[in-house]
């Protein structure tokens, strides 16, 4: 990006995973001579293999490699930065620390080496996944559910410089198998026919789509699909889906509010379909009930499904029969459903309401049910500022909540997926908390202290007598 003459670097690049083979160990003596035309001027390295090249302004033997290798990223031997040649521009990212140290030592001198290569190198266990282009999938007016959700939320990480501590998981485009796995094959294929349309709001008042919106949703839930795979496996430790539409409204059938295809629910299921996960507790703290992760495990022992949300007794926005406290499971599933519905207060309910249900009610039950894998349906619209949730939750809340929620793993196998939150600001420091305690154990996120209200202490006692035949609470 070019800020008057001033070129800032990108800090997320998906391509450095898989182009970054270069050891800074391997590199010994300094060479700018081009490995094709013995050429010193304006000379590149490789990070993928090493070799030398000379750029466009010479012969252009490096573009000719990246097109015959594959290798994208190279750093110019002229001035040390860093450039990709996918996403076209400067990147910058701690990946390349240690290699630069050497490269720069080599260059002027080796004083500084040993030093230098004795800072920590950066843990890279947490994965971070986000869909550049989603701005595609738009409303044709302006709409809450609109891409600066995100894009406020993703600057401010790389100002902060968090997300350079992360590792990038691309995203892909899911398959109709693996969509399947939640949903049903006439739905799948209903939501793939929009891609020859224009925009519309061919499902209902809240959920649009246009000819890009089918594409954008599989490559969100594919890059989901991977990351949580990547947890399972144990490549990462864990992770943040930053990514739009979101999806704990779709069910099996049918789209709703917002959503597509069920994101977490299609994550999970790939888990459970490739026994990379036995038991997955789903965590839903989005102001709205999510009635479509329900709806996909309702008899499923294998899932755990609580959600936390606002809850009406009138139809309005907060209004769902499905998520009131009595809808506990069916079948197999019985008791591995547990609604928290919250009715309105005027003063909101914040972080000591929200400590009072996990620590009594929602960190026993998971306790007991022992899941080996977390999935968070991360909504902010319960956040204190949201336009439409009303709630006072705060982003060091979050982050204590998130806090509780690992503990319960022991491999501490957790992946946050953002659904709601309609105020861009909000959104952004909330992400920014989670991402801090992902990121650090240690991390201590301040919140709200205070009374709880009395409100709160009911429901907590009502949900009890309905779960207290499925769980010892």
């Amino acid at each position: 990006m070019d800020e008057g003459g001033y070129v800032t670097p990108k800090q997320y690049c998906t391509h450095i995973w898989d182009n970054m083979n270069l050891d800074h160990q391997t590199l010994t003596q300094w060479d700018v001579s081009c490995s094709d035309c013995q050429q010193e001027m304006e000379s590149w390295l490789c990070v993928g293999c090493g070799g030398v090249f000379c750029s466009r302004y010479v012969q252009g033997h490096m573009q000719a490699h990246r097109e015959s290798s594959g290798h994208c990223i190279a750093i110019s031997l002229s001035d040390l930065s860093v450039w990709c040649y996918s996403c076209d521009s400067y990147i910058k990212h701690e990946k390349f620390h240690k290699l630069l140290v050497v490269l720069e030592s080599l260059k002027f001198g080796q004083s500084a080496l040993q030093a230098s290569l004795a800072l920590p190198t950066p843990d890279f266990s947490t994965g971070f996944c986000y869909e550049e282009r989603a701005y595609l999938h738009c409303a044709p007016s302006r709409h809450f559910e609109r891409q600066e959700r995100v894009e406020v939320a993703l600057d401010h990480l790389v100002e902060l410089s968090l997300l350079a501590k992360c590792r990038t998981v691309a995203t892909r485009e899911a398959s109709k198998e693996e969509l399947q796995l939640a949903h049903e094959s006439s739905y799948v294929e209903t939501v793939f026919t929009t891609s020859s349309g224009q925009t519309s709001e061919i499902f209902d008042v809240d959920t649009f789509v246009n000819k890009n919106s089918s594409h954008i949703a599989r490559m969100v839930c594919g890059g989901i699909i991977d990351l949580t795979t990547a947890v399972a496996q144990g490549n990462l430790k864990n992770g943040f889906a930053l990514t739009r539409p979101p999806g704990h409204h779709a069910s099996k059938n049918k789209p709703e509010g917002f959503c597509l295809f069920n994101n977490v629910a299609v994550a999970a299921a790939n888990l459970l379909e490739n026994k990379l996960a036995s038991k997955i507790w789903i965590v839903d703290w989005d102001v709205h009930h999510g009635n479509g992760i329900q709806d996909i495990f309702y008899s499923d022992p294998r899932v755990l499904y609580t959600s936390v949300h606002r809850y009406e007794h009138q139809p309005g926005m907060f209004f769902s029969e499905e998520g009131a406290m009595q809808k506990t499971g069916e079948g197999a599933g019985l008791g591995k459903n547990v609604n928290v519905p919250f009715y309105f207060h005027e003063r909101g309910y914040g972080d000591v309401d929200y400590n009072a249900i996990f620590d009594s009610l929602l960190i026993p039950i998971s306790r007991e049910f022992a899941p080996d894998f977390v999935i968070i349906a991360a909504g902010f619209d319960s956040a204190k500022g949201d336009p439409v949730g009303q709630f006072r939750v705060t982003p060091g809340g979050y982050g204590v909540l998130l806090q509780k929620i690992l503990e319960v793993v022991p491999t501490q196998k957790a992946v946050l997926v953002l659904e709601g939150g309609y105020n861009p600001g909000v959104v952004a420091k909330c992400t920014e908390e989670c991402v801090r305690v992902l990121l650090d154990p240690s991390y201590r996120p301040q919140y709200e202290k205070g009374e709880v209200l009395a409100e709160t202490e009911k429901v907590i006692e009502e949900v009890k007598k309905q779960q207290r035949l499925y769980w010892s609470i």
